[in-house]
């Protein structure tokens, strides 16, 4: 088996619908969330709201704010590269532990 990471972008979505067709199409067991601040124009997607939704769904939530985005842009640009580092690599020991 190999390791599957998937991205999921939250902006102008009303509600988790889509989120919830993403775990059951590709078997999601873990989200990652990489938001330096959990915000967003709705409610649902502020705060805790999507690790409460995770629960919900039997789906481990894990929030690595390390390999958020500063640049604002395309261009990813971690808050500090060594932390996003070692988040990455937790990111692929997470991926590999879930495929045996």
């Amino acid at each position: 088996m190999r390791e599957l990471v998937i991205t999921f972008g939250y902006g102008n979505r009303k509600d988790y619908s889509v989120l919830e067709e993403v775990f059951d199409d590709f078997g999601v067991d873990i989200l990652i969330d990489v938001r330096l601040k959990p915000r967003a124009w709705t409610r649902k997607w502020w705060g805790d709201q999507v690790k409460v939704f995770c629960e919900a769904s039997n789906v481990k939530y894990i929030s690595l704010p390390a390999l958020g985005n500063i640049s604002g842009k395309a261009e990813w640009i971690p808050p500090n590269i060594e932390e996003a580092e070692r988040s990455l690599e937790m990111v692929k020991l997470q991926a590999k532990s879930k495929t045996g």
